[in-house]
């Protein structure tokens, strides 16, 4: 690069430049526009809404998904260790991690 030149002269990520360049075409194309919200529109009353689900995503992102992890009734997940050596290699690696932390955490 020589003093004063830059590498994004038009100020765009590339991904926004795509973003930019698609809404231009659309802004210069509306009847394509129209046609890709009437083939979703189609599917929809097919039940296949997934055309709707990824406009949304796009405009507005993912809805969060929770997701909860624990055994009986709420309570702790129990893990069962069966084979020997499975069960030596957890107590190893459990004694491993403990030398790293200071005693009064342990």
């Amino acid at each position: 690069m020589q003093p004063g030149e830059t590498r994004n002269p038009g100020g765009f990520s590339k991904k926004a430049r795509e973003i930019y360049d698609f809404r231009r075409y659309f802004d210069e194309h509306p009847e394509e526009w129209a046609k890709i919200i009437e083939i979703g529109a189609l599917k929809a009353r097919r039940g296949d809404f997934r055309f709707w689900e990824a406009t949304v995503e796009r405009r507005l992102g993912k809805v969060p998904q929770t997701m909860e992890h624990g055994g009986t009734d709420g309570g702790p997940i129990e893990i069962r260790v069966t084979s020997p050596q499975v069960a030596d290699n957890i107590r190893l690696l459990i004694e491993s991690l403990k030398k790293d932390v200071p005693k009064e955490d342990v």
